[in-house]
C-alpha cells in the first residue's frame, strides 16, 4: 500500500502521520543497531580467531619441538636457543591477551617448569659440548607429564578466550 497525502487528503491526521514517523524512526534505529552491533560482533570475533590461532601456533611449535627431542636430533645449545625464542613468544602473547580480554594464562609458568626441568638435568648439561641430547626414559615420562600440563593450559586459555568479552577500546582508559 502506497501512502500519499494527497490523495487522500481527507483521511491522513496526525495520528496518521505520528504513526509513519514512529514506523520509519524505529526501522532506522534497528538498522542503525543491527548493523553496529554486527560490525562489533564481527570485529570482536576476529581477534578472538587470531588469538586462538595464535594458541594453535603455539601448540604446533612445541609439538614439533618435543618430536625433535624425542629423536633425540636436538643439541643442548639449540634447546637453550628455542627455550629462549618461546618465553618471548609467550611473554608478548600473554601481555596481549591480559590486555584484550583480561585472562590471567599461565602459559609462561608452565614454558619455564619445562624448561628448568630439561636444562637441569644432569644429562642435558652432560651433552652440552656434543651435537645431540639423548633423553632417557624417566626424562620422556617427566617431559610428557609437564606437556600434558601445559597442553591444558591451552585449552583452558582458548575457552576463556571465547567466554571472555573483549575490552572496549573506546573506554577511557587509566
Amino acid at each position: 500500500m502506497i501512502i500519499c497525502p494527497s490523495c487522500y487528503p481527507e483521511t491522513m491526521r496526525v495520528s496518521d502521520w505520528i504513526s509513519i514517523t514512529n514506523i520509519v524512526v524505529t526501522s532506522l534505529i534497528g538498522l542503525w543497531i543491527g548493523i553496529s552491533v554486527r560490525r562489533n560482533f564481527t570485529i570482536s570475533r576476529a581477534v578472538k580467531d587470531y588469538f586462538i590461532l595464535e594458541c594453535h601456533e603455539i601448540k604446533k611449535d612445541y609439538r614439533e619441538f618435543l618430536n625433535c627431542l624425542y629423536k633425540d636430533s636436538k643439541s643442548s645449545k639449540s634447546i637453550i636457543e628455542w627455550f629462549k625464542i618461546m618465553t618471548i613468544k609467550i611473554d608478548i602473547f600473554e601481555n596481549f591477551l591480559k590486555d584484550e580480554f583480561k585472562v590471567n594464562p599461565n602459559m609462561l609458568q608452565s614454558h619455564n617448569k619445562l624448561k628448568q626441568y630439561i636444562t637441569e638435568t644432569e644429562e642435558f648439561n652432560e651433552s652440552y659440548t656434543k651435537s645431540n641430547f639423548a633423553l632417557t626414559s624417566s626424562i620422556r615420562r617427566n617431559v610428557v607429564e609437564i606437556h600434558e600440563g601445559f597442553s591444558k593450559e591451552l585449552t583452558k586459555i582458548v575457552i576463556e578466550i571465547n567466554k571472555a568479552p573483549k575490552k572496549s577500546h573506546w573506554k577511557k582508559r587509566k
